[in-house]
């Protein structure tokens, strides 16, 4: 899965905070570690500005990143999800893309959704595996910004999706959000929010770090949701000014 659209030539050219020899140094440190993979030079530099432009804080982000694959493997890998099949099917089911337009403070928009709504068509498992590529297609394509802000519609959610949800899975992941992923997560906005979704996320809760549980935010009315998250980021079928619809723009940027 051939990731980098952005450049570590246009990171450093975008964020002159990142000092290049912090990164040689990283780098020389993942040679020289034989438990590591083969880091590239764009992934170091995202970690590096997600600690801050820290040394010592970027090593321990790349190794939190690495131990979490290693440990769950069945999340970040499974099957061979890199071909253009998985990528369709991902699509035909699930929502998920980056809007075009960001939010007053700068931070991209990732909006993700069910778009078939048949709980049949549900894994849990292909789904974690899915987004979490998809995710990674995003920020290696775009490149660094100062956040991400995740929306997720959970409007379509049946109790048959969350009896075939994979909480152990989920689990994983979570943790790995909180810990170990090179990105600046700022808030998780579920809206359309329902019955189901609190249940769902009654379930969840447990398996959260503090940080993560105090970034979700619940929305049953859009017009609460819109004085967080203006209308001009939003599709026009979700009562949004962005010119087009859900359906029209998902799968846009294939992973």
């Amino acid at each position: 899965m051939n990731f980098e659209s952005a450049t570590p030539e246009t990171e450093y050219a975008k964020d002159p905070k990142i000092k290049r020899d912090d990164i040689q140094a990283l780098m020389q440190w993942v040679k020289d570690d034989p438990n590591l993979p083969d880091v590239t030079e764009f992934m170091l530099i995202q970690c590096y500005q997600v600690s801050d432009y820290d040394y010592k804080t970027s090593r321990k982000l790349v190794e939190t990143l690495y131990d979490y694959k290693n440990q769950a493997p069945e999340i970040f890998t499974g099957q061979d999800y890199d071909a253009s099949k998985y990528q369709m099917k991902f699509f035909d089911v699930h929502y998920m893309f980056v809007l075009p337009n960001v939010t007053y403070k700068g931070y991209r928009i990732i909006f993700t959704g069910l778009k078939n709504t048949d709980p049949q068509n549900f894994d849990s498992n292909f789904y974690i595996t899915m987004s979490l590529k998809t995710l990674f297609s995003f920020v290696f394509e775009q490149g660094s910004c100062p956040g991400y802000v995740v929306i997720s519609d959970s409007f379509d959610y049946k109790f048959n999706h969350i009896r075939k949800m994979n909480f152990m899975a989920m689990k994983k992941l979570l943790r790995f959000v909180a810990e170990g992923i090179p990105i600046k997560m700022k808030s998780i906005n579920i809206i359309r929010a329902h019955r189901i979704s609190h249940y769902a996320l009654t379930l969840m809760r447990p398996f959260m770090s503090k940080e993560i549980n105090e970034s979700i935010n619940l929305y049953s009315d859009m017009n609460k949701f819109f004085d967080v998250i203006p209308k001009e980021c939003i599709p026009k079928d979700l009562g949004g000014t962005l010119p087009f619809t859900r359906d029209e723009y998902n799968g846009k940027k294939k992973v």
